[in-house]
């Protein structure tokens, strides 16, 4: 046993350079998907919209390339000068995984500061007495399917070590194009160092020609999620933006194919699910009584969990979270998997037993579309009367 597993690694390391190769081609494909977005929609009135949707993936890709590329000895001289940080949007991706008390203070947390912040713009005592301010808005598209909602946005911005309260109206905007200035420098710089470097997967985006429509609120109005408080419904609010921002709007300017994509999808549905799936627990757990709504979302995270290989994989989500493709010199591509003609190389196949890029496409694309649509169910969110984003 102890040689097969000596002449597997032995067989394995005669492709390390090829693994490295691979690693600058995923890398290649998701920029030149990116610049191509960006390229496509700068002159588009939506544009804002559509950059901050992308910006947690953006932010996760440049942090990851950059340190590809660092191990290689190759670092960009591109100053930051905005006070927001890439690597804290990108770790806000995984902020599902803490436990469940402190995604509900997080929660409470952005919805008690955005709204003294807005509260302090109110010159009128009555109104700020009687909430008639607003301090949510919630982006539709034309057939008022949420797109996002802006609390959930400035949760990606929110320092740890800072409030957001003590923000005034234009230090964030101001900080976030600062932030998309550096990552499109970023992206540029690294599009031009890979020229070289073949492109295997890449299929052009679409100008995006959706109208996006907005309805601003107040949270202390917002219609709760039956037999649940405040700060569980609006829990669900931001999982249902997270995974609805890719379903109804990247979606729209990227095709099924792109490999871009896949890997967005795959990332924001896992760590909806892991959310969720605290979430579950956690109601269960309170003895309260369970709507039909919520019992559907139980099954589906039960349903996952008893096949999960089905859906996740540890080194699969390690590759799309990070551009890398081995682990201590041991590629995660089965050497007979290793095709560089097809989607991820091999990698889909090595992990999901033999399942080819566009089944696994089509699973993780019908499971964040089933959590999506469970959750408009859960949550009682109408967007009639929106208004057209100009």
């Amino acid at each position: 046993m102890s040689n097969k597993k000596s002449i597997k690694r032995t067989n394995i390391h005669k492709n390390i350079n090829l693994i490295d190769t691979l690693s600058l081609q995923l890398i290649k494909n998701d920029f030149e998907t990116i610049q191509a977005i960006i390229y496509k929609n700068h002159e588009n009135k939506d544009a804002s919209i559509i950059y901050l949707i992308l910006l947690p993936y953006l932010s996760l890709s440049c942090v990851e390339a950059l340190n590809i590329l660092k191990d290689k000895k190759i670092v960009f001289n591109i100053k930051n000068d905005s006070s927001l940080s890439p690597e804290n949007i990108r770790n806000d991706l995984k902020k599902t995984m803490n436990r469940m008390n402190k995604i509900y203070r997080g929660v409470c947390e952005i919805d008690g500061e955005v709204d003294i912040r807005f509260r302090n713009e109110v010159n009128y005592d009555f109104i700020k007495s009687n909430n008639l301010y607003y301090n949510i808005g919630f982006y539709s598209d034309e057939n008022h399917r949420l797109i996002s909602n802006t609390q959930y946005m400035e949760s990606m911005f929110k320092n740890p070590k800072e409030n957001i309260e003590n923000k005034n109206g234009s230090e964030i905007p101001n900080a976030a194009y600062q932030l998309g200035d550096y990552l499109g420098k970023c992206t540029k710089s690294i599009t031009t160092l890979l020229d070289t470097v073949k492109l295997t997967e890449f299929n052009k985006p679409m100008e995006s020609d959706m109208k996006i429509f907005y309805k601003d609120m107040h949270t202390d109005k917002l219609e709760l999620a039956n037999g649940l408080d405040k700060n569980q419904t609006l829990y669900l609010f931001h999982t249902l933006s997270s995974l609805n921002g890719v379903k109804n709007l990247l979606s729209n300017i990227l095709s099924m194919e792109n490999t871009y994509l896949f890997r967005i999808k795959y990332i924001v549905t896992y760590y909806a699910y892991c959310g969720l799936a605290k979430f579950a627990r956690n109601i269960t757990n309170e003895n309260k009584n369970i709507t039909p709504e919520i019992e559907d979302l139980i099954i589906i995270i039960n349903a996952i969990e008893s096949d999960k290989k089905t859906y996740f994989d540890t080194n699969f989500r390690s590759c799309m979270m990070h551009y890398g493709l081995k682990n201590d010199g041991i590629s995660f591509i089965d050497r007979n998997q290793l095709d560089q003609e097809i989607p991820f190389y091999g990698l889909i196949e090595s992990c999901f037993n033999m399942k080819h890029f566009d089944e696994q496409n089509t699973i993780i694309s019908n499971l964040m579309n089933k959590l999506s649509s469970t959750l408009e169910k859960i949550i009682p969110l109408n967007l009639d009367n929106t208004k057209i984003l100009s």
